[in-house]
C-alpha cells in the first residue's frame, strides 16, 4: 500500500510538471487545421480550461506578425534607419504588446455582454476560446497581406495618391471618385478580395466556436458577434474623432 501511494505521489508530480512545462512553452496552434477544418480544432480545444497559454500564444503570435510587419514595411518603404525610427518602433512594440493583451478581452467582452441577454449560461473563458483563436487567424491573414501587398508593390504598385489631393477637397463627387480610381487598379482588388476572405473567415469561425461552446443558436451567435464588430468600431470611430478634434484645437 506505501508503494502503492508512493507511485501515486510521484505520478501526480509528474502531472503537476507537465502542466507547468505546457504553460511556459508556446505551442504553435494547429493552423492548418484551424483554416481547414474548424470543427475538428474547435473539438480540440475544447478541453482548454485556463486563460495563460491563450493569452501567451496569441501576444507572442502577435509580436512575431509586429516584427514581420515592421521589417518589410522598412524594406518596402526605403526608410533610412535613425534614433527616431528606433524610437517609434519600441514606442510601437510596447503599444502593441499592451494591445495585444486587452484587445481579445474587449472583444470577447463585448461578444460575451451580448450573449448573456440571449441568456447565455456558460462561463466568460467559453467566450473568450472561440475568440482570441478567431484573432489568430486575423493575424494569420495579416501575415498574408504583408506578403501579398510586398509582391504587389515590385509588380503591379497601387497608386495612392488620388488620396492625398482629397485631403482638402469637400466635394463628395470627387471623393467618391478617389475611391473608385483606387479599387479599380489590379493590386487594390487583390487586396480587397483577401480582406473579404478573411472577415467572412473570421466571423464564421467565430460563431462557430461560439455555438460549440456556449450551446447557443447560430442566428444568435452570429447576431451577437455582428453587433460587438459594430459596437467595437463605433466606439474606434468615436474615438478617432475625438482625438482628431483635440489635435486641432490645439
Amino acid at each position: 500500500m506505501a508503494k502503492r501511494g508512493k507511485k501515486e505521489v510521484e505520478a501526480n508530480k509528474s502531472e503537476i510538471k507537465n502542466e507547468e512545462k505546457s504553460s511556459i512553452s508556446f505551442k504553435i496552434p494547429n493552423f492548418k487545421q484551424m483554416f481547414l477544418k474548424p470543427s475538428s480544432f474547435l473539438n480540440s480545444i475544447e478541453k482548454q480550461d485556463k486563460y495563460q497559454p491563450l493569452i501567451r500564444d496569441f501576444v507572442i503570435l502577435y509580436i512575431f506578425w509586429f516584427i514581420i510587419s515592421l521589417i518589410i514595411t522598412a524594406v518596402a518603404s526605403k526608410v533610412p534607419f535613425n534614433s527616431e525610427l528606433l524610437s517609434n518602433a519600441v514606442l510601437g512594440f510596447v503599444n502593441g504588446v499592451v494591445f495585444s493583451v486587452i484587445a481579445p478581452f474587449i472583444l470577447a467582452g463585448m461578444t460575451h455582454a451580448i450573449l448573456k441577454i440571449f441568456k447565455a449560461k456558460e462561463g466568460f473563458l467559453n467566450t473568450y476560446k472561440p475568440i482570441v483563436y478567431a484573432l489568430m487567424i486575423a493575424i494569420i491573414y495579416g501575415f498574408i497581406m504583408l506578403i501579398v501587398g510586398l509582391i504587389i508593390q515590385f509588380t503591379i504598385p497601387i497608386d495612392s495618391s488620388m488620396f492625398q489631393a482629397i485631403t482638402t477637397v469637400q466635394d463628395q463627387n470627387t471623393v467618391i471618385q478617389a475611391y473608385k480610381d483606387y479599387i479599380s487598379q489590379p493590386g487594390a482588388i487583390i487586396l480587397l478580395i483577401i480582406n473579404l476572405i478573411a472577415v467572412i473567415h473570421i466571423f464564421v469561425f467565430s460563431v462557430m466556436g461560439i455555438m460549440k461552446f456556449q450551446k447557443m443558436q447560430r442566428i444568435k451567435a452570429g447576431f451577437a458577434v455582428i453587433l460587438a464588430w459594430i459596437i467595437i468600431f463605433a466606439l474606434l470611430v468615436l474615438l478617432a474623432i475625438l482625438t482628431s478634434s483635440q489635435a486641432a484645437i490645439a
